[in-house]
């Protein structure tokens, strides 16, 4: 069996230790990936296991342990059980559903002992799996994330191809070059899954996003936009700019167009243009552009038993001032046609946050709020309260983000 020990740097910006101590107390953590034969526990086995921590210094220390004969799986796993004992908190991408299995069945096949029951595990590809259509990559799988977060490697090789590599490694039985070209393959993939693996933790900014920690600073509204700005309490890798199509937003069928058709027939051209929110995030910094529309909508009240409906106006009005209308002109009011209409300028909400809420109809499940003076000084008033520690502007914020991308 081969041990390898290294160090290395990361230039990430998220403090992943941190935010664990802060989460959990004051735990440690480690990072591990596994290297197969196979998908099968059962008739494959593991034959290099890596791991790696965080040092005072903020230099990580990788270890790697290699089965080098394909005799020295269970001294391997014996090992990395011993290495276990000073980590609370182990990290994996996708290991809750292979490497940590793989492990167990491995470990109970010679009889070993392993149980993970007192450490934390966190899959980071189960983390950021309800997230991909905000991150817009090929799949979800460690290099895409590393892609889209800029991270370069030297490793060109994926798991699968290994097998073979490994496998003419073990064959070899002189420690010539042409071994060590391929223990210097196999050391270097899992060696930069590991290294990728620390780095990846730079996806928990954008995670963090929509689990509402920023505070809003500025709201304006210019030519026909509602603008608000702002600041992450973790800074971003890479920027990231979208356009989100607004009649989409609280549709969650994606290949559900009634939102989309209703929209762009109440729209002019004139106004078309103005359809898309725009995101800009960078740094510590996230704007949202979100188009203010020009339209006549509805208003229902919740308990239309308590209401007549007017045909000749179309509208709704309580039954203390309906009795005196003449019966010919009013009928009970239903679910339907409960309401009273509105023409202003109006902006797109999730949930009924913002009130009074708009809507197109009743059916229809995408919602607005009227963007006046009064709406914007409202906003504006909370984000310099002292009495809440998320503001409305936060919170609708926060909803309209996960409402378009969860």
């Amino acid at each position: 069996m081969i041990t390898v020990t290294d160090l290395f740097h990361s230039e990430r910006l998220y403090n992943m230790e941190n935010e664990i101590i802060k989460k959990y107390g004051n735990k440690k953590t480690a990072y591990f990936d596994i290297e197969t034969t196979g998908f099968s526990s059962k008739t494959e086995s593991i034959y290099l296991i890596g791991a790696a921590y965080k040092n005072d210094d903020d230099s990580f220390t990788l270890v790697q342990w290699l089965d080098d004969t394909s005799k020295d799986e269970a001294k391997m796993l014996l090992l990395f059980r011993e290495f276990l004992k000073s980590f609370d908190v182990l990290i994996n991408f996708n290991g809750n559903t292979f490497d940590v299995p793989f492990v167990l069945n491995r470990a109970m096949k010679y009889g070993i002992h392993f149980s993970i029951d007192k450490l934390i595990m966190i899959d980071i590809y189960k983390e950021i799996k309800k997230y991909k259509n905000f991150f817009k990559t090929p799949d979800l799988k460690q290099k895409s994330i590393e892609v889209f977060l800029g991270i370069n490697r030297e490793d060109e090789y994926n798991g699968g191809q290994l097998i073979e590599v490994y496998r003419e490694f073990i064959s070899l039985t002189n420690n010539n070059t042409k071994k060590n070209e391929l223990l210097t393959l196999l050391l270097l993939h899992n060696h930069d899954d590991l290294i990728g693996l620390v780095n990846i933790c730079d996806i928990y900014a954008y995670l963090d996003i929509f689990s509402g920690k920023f505070s809003t600073h500025h709201i304006e509204l210019e030519e026909q936009y509602l603008i608000l700005r702002c600041i992450l309490e973790s800074p971003l890798k890479m920027p990231i700019f979208d356009l989100y199509h607004y009649a989409m937003c609280g549709n969650r069928n994606r290949k559900n167009k009634s939102n989309e058709t209703m929209i762009s027939n109440l729209l002019s051209e004139s106004q078309g243009v103005f359809e898309r929110i725009k995101i800009e995030a960078h740094g510590n910094f996230l704007n949202l552009m979100i188009p203010v529309l020009s339209l006549k909508l509805k208003y229902f009240y919740e308990n239309y038993k308590d209401y007549y409906y007017l045909p000749d106006e179309d509208m709704a009005i309580h039954k203390s001032v309906a009795q005196f209308v003449d019966k010919s002109h009013r009928k009970k009011a239903t679910k339907e046609n409960c309401y009273i209409k509105k023409a202003g300028m109006f902006a797109v909400q999730m949930n009924q946050l913002i009130q009074p809420a708009f809507q197109l109809s009743h059916n229809n499940k995408l919602l607005f709020f009227e963007v006046n003076e009064d709406c914007i000084s409202r906003l504006r008033q909370e984000l310099v309260s002292d009495v809440h520690s998320c503001s409305l502007a936060d919170e609708y914020v926060k909803e309209l983000l996960c409402g378009m991308y969860l």
